[in-house]
């Protein structure tokens, strides 16, 4: 999800605030002036590794707008004054400076002990700004001339603005060459995906997708296996990792070979073609996203093979601001298995891929018509002298929408999503968090801090309002996912800071 930047996977994690309060650091008896001892920065995102830019951390550019979650900064310290007021500055622009509301603090609270301040910052998205900014934090208010010199440096010296390029495909999108993070994703022409990754797409503010993005697996075609979508197994693939679902070829002389598997098991081909591809996973990606199984290849006695389809691949779309698929089309479906020819050829079948993994989420809102659609479908089976091959199975669709509505052409498409908070700093210590999803979870997990609650739960497409948990002073990271769940990927996370 950027010019300096490397790496693909930063997960969002925000420690625990810790009470500074044995460690000198906190409000005490012997504190006599305002102090800051840490500064501490909480991304909404799940972000890439950040920049080489020092001591400094990073908030990315697009964070906070498009109505999407601010980036959260603690300011640790002493007797820090109930009216403190800060501002935000841009420093040092290597390659020129952005506009200068890019960035900016809309809320400034401050925790009635004065051992912490809470600001939510949020920066806005400016084009063909892909450098890296050096940012100075400045405080004002009853007391802050007591800030010593060394406390004034560590808030000049803390913050970097990291800029980010904006992803507009217009006709390929390659997976090998894309980017982790993107401050904005406009998709406005039909897209073929290529390339041997997943095709992830993170935006820091907004995403809107009106063509159609296609991540499918190839049908076989003249003897050769089709090829897997990003993310998805080759077809022919005979079940080695990291391919397991992939469909068999039957040990039966001139049986169809049987079709890929992903949500169900693969179908079977003709003529006694009994091995087909597992099922794996669970509906809500709890080991991660996963592509379709490749088809198997059909037995073929003394003639050459009709081999399988490709498998889907995974496409994810997962934005802090608004999301558009107004008439966006986004497929991941499986390829058809070769035809079998006449005796003495390729005779039986090739198993067709199954459909891959789709995920699209947005920490606001998502927009969809009746032309929006989402399909992981397995591919169709195939025919031959002696057998067809199997069909492909199903894929899988998960939706997090805090909006509420959905449109999958799947039927295997699930719903989990932790709604983000009204107000991102709580003055009260308990917290009553507010989920959307689609049947009955039994086990859902609730993290706080990495401390989880199991709790059963039953969704029927509306807001359902979740037992009200204890919040830790300083930073809370709220995580909701089904039982088993080890992917950062599948969790719907929050954060939100308690002020005590």
């Amino acid at each position: 999800m950027f010019g300096a930047m490397s790496g693909c996977s930063y997960l969002f994690s925000a420690a625990e605030a810790e009470d500074d309060s044995d460690a000198g650091g906190g409000f005490s008896d012997a504190a006599t002036e305002f102090t800051i001892s840490e500064i501490e920065v909480v991304t909404p995102f799940p972000v890439v590794s950040a920049p080489e830019i020092g001591d400094r951390q990073a908030i990315f550019e697009g964070v906070g707008s498009s109505a999407g979650a601010p980036t959260l900064v603690l300011l640790h310290g002493a007797l820090v004054p109930a009216d403190l007021e800060v501002t935000i500055s841009l420093g040092e622009c290597p390659q020129g400076a952005p506009p200068l509301d890019t960035v900016s603090i809309s809320e400034t609270h401050v925790s009635s002990d004065g051992s912490f301040a809470a600001l939510l910052v949020q920066t806005n998205v400016a084009p063909q700004f892909d450098t890296i900014c050096t940012l100075e934090l400045q405080v004002s208010g009853s007391d802050t001339d007591s800030l010593s010199q060394a406390d004034q440096d560590r808030l000049a010296d803390s913050l970097a603005l990291v800029g980010l390029k904006e992803l507009r495909p217009t006709t390929t999108l390659s997976t090998d060459t894309l980017g982790p993070l993107y401050s904005r994703i406009d998709i406005a022409s039909d897209i073929e995906v290529t390339g041997a990754a997943p095709c992830i797409l993170r935006s820091t503010s907004s995403v809107a997708i009106a063509g159609t993005l296609d991540a499918s697996g190839q049908a076989a075609v003249g003897g050769t296996a089709g090829a897997a979508g990003p993310g998805g197994c080759t077809g022919g693939m005979s079940g080695d990792a990291p391919c397991s679902q992939g469909g068999k070829a039957s040990t039966d002389v001139f049986s169809g070979g049987g079709g890929g598997g992903h949500a169900t098991e693969g179908g079977p081909g003709g003529a006694a073609g009994t091995l087909v591809g597992p099922a794996i996973g669970d509906a809500y990606f709890g080991e991660g996203l996963t592509g379709g199984g490749g088809g198997g290849s059909g037995s073929v006695g003394s003639s050459p093979e009709a081999e399988g389809g490709g498998g889907g691949g995974i496409i994810a779309i997962i934005a802090n601001g608004d999301i558009d698929l107004s008439g966006a089309m986004l497929r991941a479906n499986g390829g058809q298995g070769e035809d079998g020819g006449a005796a003495g050829t390729s005779e039986s079948g090739g198993g067709a891929g199954a459909g891959g993994g789709i995920l699209v989420r947005s920490h606001s809102t998502i927009t969809i018509d009746t032309d929006t659609k989402l399909e992981a479908l397995g591919g169709d089976p195939s025919t031959g002298h002696f057998a067809g091959g199997g069909s492909g199975a199903q894929g899988r669709v998960r939706f997090d929408n805090p909006a509420g509505g959905m449109s999958a052409s799947t039927p295997a498409a699930s719903r989990l999503v932790l709604l983000p908070p009204a107000t991102f700093v709580q003055r009260t210590p308990t917290f009553a968090p507010v989920a959307l999803g689609d049947g009955n979870i039994p086990g859902l997990v609730l993290a706080r801090n990495g401390v989880e609650t199991s709790m059963d739960a039953i969704f029927d497409g509306n807001p359902k309002q979740l037992d009200s948990i204890e919040l830790d002073p300083g930073v809370n990271r709220l995580c909701l996912y089904q039982p088993a769940t080890s992917a950062e990927i599948a969790k719907s996370c929050v954060a939100l800071v308690y002020l005590p």
